[in-house]
């Protein structure tokens, strides 16, 4: 069998090619239409799932041809199968697929079309596999200088003329196949950086959003290893706070020995992302860098930044191909650092914002000794409940920092008042009442999300209407406010007061059934109730 990389050569043509050419399905002019027709169909979709299978049926038809097979890069050497089909539907062995190995090498060293040939089937050198064999092609898949796969043909039972009008078809159903995975890829690409986006979305966990953000976009860019680098401010050194290898495994051994310190060094300074094609041909570079000795050829590091400052990068390298990293790779990481460096802002608030919370509910609690850690209770209680009912992470997040709040007013109540062991006065009650309204006034000045005042103000509604400090009624009470309104009164009722004893467990249940679709939202009640009985002893 004989190798033949765009060969042009007519001289020792195989005059049963010729015949075999003319046999082939489709004439020149079904050739444009159906150039045109495969055109429109990869144009009309960017599921690279119903794209490839597509093409191949496509190409087998005209050229009549018996057996194809489609590979993508996954990077690191690899290539991955995705099509491997026969004309009519049925599927390759794997001895089959075997046979196109040795095309695919010389299609990745040469990124031209290669054919197999037989110069005379009476001569000394004849492969006699080959002409059993009959006639195997395969053309590559290229994005500019990026090699994205191959499509091989076989026909077993004859030999196809792969020259003049049959090449220039296959390269151009090649170049028609290429844009077309490129595309597909760009957008899906983009989809998944809009979902993984979406993640940052939840501040519930920072640094497990990014780690699983780091395995995405490793195995996105076809990294071999992946690291995420943070530091607190910008007078501490970085940290490694994830790395994945293409695998999405945490990395074993020395990990940091594949780190370029001069590449992230550069990066922290200008806030810029540098890409390197080839780390050994950069001038900054010498034979003594780290990178260089463990053989490092692509790298991307991008920064992670907020509105002030550099937080950190995201670090991706490759040792086994030059180029892995190009300009769309760039952008898309960027993209995600740039929406990584937001929620890293914002969790650095939150982080601020919920020791506020916490002061302010301490200082509600040192104030009335007699609801010590009434505040904890009241917030675990309150997000397991919110739980029951489905709300979100972000919920309840909110939820649990109304709950820890929603006696915060009673700062503004006097002692003479607030731990008055006997029966409030008039005046005294009306004081006492007015402790949500107190409250709102207290956390208008921090930065918190209006469920969460919301829920501040309207802890003491009563489902009826009968409640203060605006009779709200029914659903026109928050969500939070309903919540916290069931999990405080079980708690108040359960624990030691300055004028009462702790009720026992059931009265309280009791009553709290009782005042359900009165006082109480009877479904806050009920997911309540299914909470307190999965945990016996409270």
């Amino acid at each position: 069998m004989t190798m033949m990389a765009g060969h042009n050569d007519s001289q020792h043509a195989d005059p049963l090619s010729e015949t075999a050419g003319q046999r082939t399905s489709l004439c020149a002019e079904e050739r444009i239409r159906n150039l045109t027709d495969l055109t429109r169909n990869l144009s009309s979709t960017l599921n690279l799932q119903e794209l490839m299978p597509l093409v191949v049926h496509e190409v087998l038809r005209a050229l009549d041809m018996e057996r194809g097979v489609l590979l993508l890069d996954k990077g690191f050497g690899e290539l991955e199968t995705v099509v491997a089909c026969t004309r009519d539907n049925g599927t390759l062995t794997q001895s089959d697929l075997r046979e196109t190995n040795e095309v695919v090498k010389e299609l990745k060293k040469s990124r031209r079309p290669v054919m197999t040939l037989s110069w005379d089937t009476r001569g000394p050198d004849i492969d006699s596999s080959f002409y059993g064999q009959g006639s195997v092609v395969g053309v590559p898949l290229l994005d500019q200088k990026r090699f994205l796969g191959a499509i091989c043909l076989k026909s077993k039972s004859k030999r196809v003329n792969f020259e003049g009008e049959n090449l220039a078809y296959i390269e151009a159903v090649s170049a028609i196949c290429a844009l077309s995975l490129s595309n597909g890829r760009s957008h899906a690409r983009m989809l998944e950086a809009a979902r993984m986006s979406a993640d940052f979305g939840s501040l519930l966990d920072i640094k497990e959003v990014l780690n699983r953000t780091l395995a995405r976009v490793v195995e996105i860019t076809h990294a071999e290893q992946g690291f995420l680098l943070i530091r607190d401010d910008e007078s501490e050194p970085l940290k490694v706070w994830g790395e994945m290898d293409r695998q999405g495994s945490p990395l074993q051994g020395n990990h940091e020995r594949f780190i370029s310190n001069k590449v992230v060094s550069r990066v922290l300074q200008s806030a810029e992302a540098m890409l390197s094609d080839n780390v050994a041909q950069e001038e900054s570079f010498d034979n003594t860098e780290s990178v260089l000795q463990f053989g490092l050829t692509s790298i991307l590091c991008v920064p992670i930044c907020s509105k002030n400052s550099t937080f950190g990068v995201i670090y991706l390298e490759n040792r086994f191909q030059e180029g892995v990293f190009e300009d769309e790779d760039l952008r898309l990481v960027q993209l995600i650092a740039d929406r990584a460096g937001q929620a890293l802002e914002n969790a650095k608030l939150y982080g601020q914002e919920r020791e506020i919370v916490r002061a302010l509910a301490n200082a509600v609690e040192a104030r009335d000794l007699g609801t010590s850690c009434h505040v904890q209770r009241v917030s675990e209680y309150a997000v397991a409940v919110g739980s029951r009912l489905g709300l979100s992470p972000v919920e309840l997040n909110q939820l649990e920092q109304a709950a820890m709040l929603h006696d915060v007013g009673k700062i503004g109540i006097p002692d003479k008042v607030l731990l008055n062991p006997g029966a409030l006065n008039d005046k005294e009650w009306e004081m006492m009442r007015s402790h949500p309204e107190l409250g709102l006034g207290i956390v208008n000045p921090v930065r918190l999300p209006k469920s969460v005042k919301h829920g501040i103000l309207c802890h003491q509604e009563a489902y009826d209407g009968s409640g203060y400090p605006k009779g709200l009624k029914g659903e026109q009470i928050p969500i939070f406010a309903r919540i916290i309104a069931v999990v405080d009164a079980y708690d108040a009722m359960v624990a030691d007061r300055p004028y009462r004893r702790a009720l026992p467990r059931q009265e309280a249940i009791d009553e709290l059934d009782r005042c359900a679709g009165t006082k109480f939202d009877p479904e806050v009640v009920i997911a309540f109730f299914e909470v307190l009985f999965k945990e016996p002893g409270k």
